[in-house]
């Protein structure tokens, strides 16, 4: 158990109203957390468009879901 509470690697977390939290390690190694956002592509809802407020942290990225289950949703990241 992490001793600061607990700690994500290249996590993601959705909301409902389209934003969303990616979790990474930042300088030192201390857990980050960025806020973006998600939409669906009009051609093809299974497909999501990611992103981040901070784009020089990383560049928009799509993401096909793959399934959803009731506490989690398995996606593919697209190249």
């Amino acid at each position: 158990m992490p001793r600061y509470g607990p700690v994500y690697l290249d996590g993601l977390r959705f909301d409902k109203d389209g934003q969303f939290t990616f979790y990474t390690f930042g300088p030192a190694d201390a857990p980050e957390a960025h806020i973006g956002r998600w939409e669906p592509m009009e051609e093809n809802q299974d497909i999501l468009t990611m992103t981040l407020e901070n784009t020089e942290l990383r560049p928009p990225f799509r993401l096909r879901v793959l399934r959803v289950e009731n506490d989690k949703l398995v996606v593919l990241r697209l190249r």
